[in-house]
This record gives structure tokens, C-alpha cells and sequence, in this order.
């Protein structure tokens, strides 16, 4: 229980030197709430969200560098305070992420409505929509689709072709289980390119397992590769509990095209 409290504490105080820090790169900044791991904002007239989640887990695993992970994170979304974002088409990409990261948000703002476009993968699984640009990877909110004319429906197909045109893909490992790379932030996203996934590209034993325990690891096996499938638990797992950016300990199996539970 006061393990629990110590967490909550810890929380609490890191959102509180977050803002402090945030407060010293935008002067004229107003405070509208703070929670844990939450913070609104307002700047000339314009109301601005932070989540603090991904800096708090990348503190926990190295408390001294604290000031630094959140200056860093400061850094990527500062512009957003001094320019009017303008958003293209061609930089929209999908972040998968599960269903424990949507509970946190609808935790974390107390609603049940997100202000974020997303749409649901699998029973674990969600595409949350984002802005790639140069500095920075940025959620789409709400009033931004709106700015964007793009249905919710148009989102995926196009995030899709804007993924494959950035990233480049490389495969890693032998006899039968492999593993993906594609620069360290949409590894997990290439569950959606269905072009990727036949046996032309890897010669696994049975049907295609994955695993993805962070956003930038893919694992991948075969459905009658004993030993590949329980190596491939044992590496999502210790990915898992160390990562700052996890998603799933679960495994997935290929059918019609998508990956549903295994």
C-alpha cells in the first residue's frame, strides 16, 4: 500500500517540476490544471495538453537524469507554443498502442472522451493517428481533423502509405524467428502493412507470430516453432518490464491479414 502512495507522491511531483521547467521556456504561460501526469495550459488564447507518461516511465528507469528527460521533452513540443502548427496529409502516421495506454488517458483526463483520433486495431490493440514532423511526433486532436478535412475513415490507409514511404525496413535473424527494425518509432506500426506479412518474407514454420513489448521491437515466429514461441515470450517479456515505451506482453497470430490474439 505505501508502495502504491510513494508512486502516487512521485507522480504528483514530477508533473509539478515538469511544469515548473515548461513555465521557464513560455514566461506567460497559465496554468489551468494539474494532475498526475497531466498538464493544461493556456498561451495566447490557444489551450495546450501535456501528458507526461512516457517522461515519467523513461525517470523511473533513471531518476538521476530527471531535469534532462524533461528538458528534452520540452524541447519536441515547445514550437507548438510559438507557431500556429500547419498540418499536411503526407506526415499523418499511426502509433499503435493498447488498450492499457487508452485506459491511462481516460484515467488521466477523467473522461471517457479522448481528444485524440484513434480507432480500434484489435481487442488489445488501437491506432492512435500523429503528425510526423522534423522535431517532433505529435497526436492528432480532434479539432485538428477537423482542420485536416479527413475522415476518420480516410485516416488509415493514408497513415499506412505515409509509412511505408518514411520508414526503411530491415530483418534481422535465422531459422525461423526474426526480428524488425525501421528506426526506432514505428517498429510496431508495421503490424499494418499488410504487404509485409507473407511467407516470401519470413520462412516461419506455421502460421505468423508476433510480439510487440515496445514501440520500437517486433518479434516474429512461427505457430508450430515450439522453441521459437517460447524464446519469443521470453524476449517480450524482459523487453516489457524494461521498456519505457511498452505496449504489449501479449502474442499475435497472422489471420486474414490481421493480428488478433493468439
Amino acid at each position: 500500500m505505501f508502495g502504491l502512495f510513494k508512486q502516487a507522491n512521485q507522480k504528483i511531483e514530477f508533473t509539478k517540476e515538469y511544469f515548473n521547467v515548461l513555465k521557464k521556456s513560455v514566461p506567460a504561460l497559465k496554468l489551468i490544471s494539474l494532475k498526475e501526469l497531466e498538464i493544461t495550459t493556456e498561451f495566447q488564447e490557444n489551450e495546450h495538453k501535456h501528458f507526461l507518461g512516457n517522461a515519467f516511465n523513461e525517470y523511473i528507469n533513471d531518476e538521476d537524469s530527471k531535469l534532462e528527460i524533461i528538458k528534452r521533452y520540452i524541447e519536441s513540443s515547445i514550437n507548438t507554443y510559438y507557431n500556429k502548427t500547419t498540418y499536411s496529409i503526407n506526415e499523418i502516421v499511426p502509433i499503435i498502442k493498447s488498450q492499457k495506454y487508452l485506459d491511462e488517458l481516460i484515467r488521466i483526463t477523467n473522461s471517457e472522451e479522448i481528444d485524440l483520433v484513434y480507432e480500434k486495431y484489435n481487442s488489445e490493440l488501437f491506432i492512435f493517428y500523429a503528425m510526423d514532423s522534423e522535431t517532433s511526433i505529435s497526436y492528432i486532436q480532434q479539432e485538428d481533423q477537423v482542420d485536416l478535412e479527413l475522415p476518420l475513415k480516410d485516416f488509415k490507409e493514408l497513415s499506412i502509405e505515409n509509412l511505408i514511404n518514411k520508414v526503411s525496413i530491415k530483418k534481422y535473424g535465422k531459422e525461423g524467428s526474426y526480428m524488425l527494425s525501421a528506426g526506432g518509432d514505428f517498429e510496431a506500426s508495421l503490424i499494418l502493412v499488410k504487404s509485409l506479412w507473407d511467407k516470401a518474407n519470413f520462412n516461419v514454420d506455421g502460421d505468423i507470430i508476433i510480439s510487440i513489448p515496445s514501440k520500437d521491437v517486433i518479434l516474429i515466429t512461427g505457430s508450430n516453432n515450439t522453441k521459437g514461441i517460447e524464446e519469443l515470450k521470453k524476449q517480450t517479456e524482459e523487453i516489457f518490464n524494461s521498456s519505457n515505451y511498452t505496449i504489449s506482453n501479449s502474442l499475435f497470430i497472422l489471420k486474414d491479414e490481421e493480428f488478433v490474439n493468439y
